[in-house]
C-alpha cells in the first residue's frame, strides 16, 4: 500500500488533496448559497403576507368609512327631520327602508333616547335594557357618530327583516381537527354598524343606526383577494382565497366552503374585533395562496 502510494505521481497527489477542498468549497457553497435563498423567499412571503393584510385592513376600514358617511347623510336627511317632527310613527318604517337601499346598507333604524327602536322593516321595540345594544347607540345620543365592527344575535336580525337572519344562519361544517362547537348553526351576525345622532333644533332626538352584515358577503373577501392576488393563475385557476371568520366558522368566502370551521392551530390573519361591547364569538379576515377551487 505505502509502495503504491509512492509510485502515485506528484500530479495526482495534488489532484486527490484538492478533491476534499473542492468538494467541501462546494458544500459550504451550496449551504450558504441555499440559506441565502431561503431566507429571501421567506423575506418576499412575509413582505406579501404583510402587505395583504395591510390591504385587507385598507378595505374594511374604507367600508367602515362609507358606512359612517351614509349614516351621518340620513341623519342629516330633511325627510327624515320632518317625519319626526310630525310625529308620524306609521311613516317611519317606509322612509327608512328608502334611505337604507339609496345608501347600499342592508339593515337600517331609528332608536330615539327612551331607548324606543323602529326599524327600516317596520319592527318596533324596546331596547332601553338592551345593554348590548344600548353600547353600539349610547354614543350617538352623546352626540357622537360611531363606526364598528359588531356581532348582532338572531333576535336583532330579525328585528331588521326575516331575509337577513336568514342571510346569516349558516350551518357548521366540520373538518379535520377542528373544535367542537357548541351548536348545529351560527345564527350571529358579523355587521359593520355605524350610528349618528339626529338633531332637531339643537336637540338630540335620537339616532340612526344601520350596517352591512357580512355573513356570505362575498364583496370584501372579493377585493382583498384581488388586491393581494390580482390576476395569477396556476394549472388554470385563480391564485389566492380569502375568508372572513366568526369565532372559528368560516362566513364569508369566494368558494363554496361558507360554514366549514377552522382547523385547530390554523393560523389565521387580520384580526376585525367586535366592537360596541356586543357580546359573541370574535372575528377574523384570512388569506390562503393555494388555486381557488371552481
Amino acid at each position: 500500500m505505502i509502495r503504491f502510494v509512492r509510485d502515485i505521481s506528484l500530479r495526482v497527489k495534488i489532484t486527490l488533496a484538492f478533491i476534499p477542498i473542492v468538494l467541501g468549497g462546494t458544500a459550504i457553497s451550496i449551504s450558504i448559497g441555499s440559506g441565502i435563498i431561503t431566507r429571501a423567499m421567506l423575506a418576499e412571503a412575509q413582505k406579501r403576507v404583510s402587505t395583504g393584510l395591510e390591504a385587507a385592513r385598507m378595505i374594511y376600514e374604507l367600508q367602515l368609512d362609507r358606512t359612517r358617511r351614509s349614516l351621518v347623510r340620513c341623519s342629516g336627511s330633511p325627510l327624515l327631520l320632518r317625519e319626526l317632527q310630525a310625529g308620524s310613527s306609521g311613516e317611519l318604517p317606509p322612509l327608512l327602508a328608502s334611505l337604507k337601499t339609496d345608501n347600499g346598507l342592508d339593515f337600517m333604524g331609528f332608536v330615539d333616547t327612551h331607548g324606543r327602536l323602529t326599524s327600516s322593516s317596520g319592527e318596533t321595540a324596546d331596547v332601553s335594557r338592551d345593554g348590548a345594544f344600548d353600547v353600539l347607540v349610547r354614543p350617538a345620543f352623546a352626540g357622537e357618530t360611531v363606526a364598528s365592527s359588531a356581532i348582532l344575535d338572531f333576535a336583532a336580525l330579525a328585528r331588521e327583516g326575516k331575509i337577513l337572519a336568514d342571510q346569516a344562519r349558516i350551518r357548521v361544517v366540520r373538518v379535520p381537527r377542528s373544535r367542537p362547537h357548541p351548536t348545529e348553526w351560527v345564527d350571529h351576525g358579523l355587521v359593520v354598524f355605524s350610528a349618528a345622532p339626529v338633531r332637531i333644533g339643537g336637540r338630540t332626538e335620537g339616532a340612526v343606526y344601520g350596517g352591512v352584515l357580512l355573513n356570505r358577503n362575498t364583496e370584501i373577501v372579493s377585493q382583498v383577494r384581488q388586491a393581494v392576488f390580482g390576476n395569477e393563475v396556476f394549472e388554470g385557476r385563480q391564485v389566492g382565497a380569502v375568508s372572513i371568520f366568526l369565532g372559528d366558522v368560516r362566513i364569508s368566502t369566494q368558494g363554496t366552503e361558507t360554514g366549514t370551521q377552522v382547523s385547530s392551530g390554523s393560523p389565521r390573519g387580520c384580526s376585525m374585533s367586535a366592537g360596541g361591547g356586543s357580546a359573541g364569538p370574535s372575528s377574523s379576515m384570512t388569506g390562503s395562496s393555494r388555486p381557488t377551487s371552481r
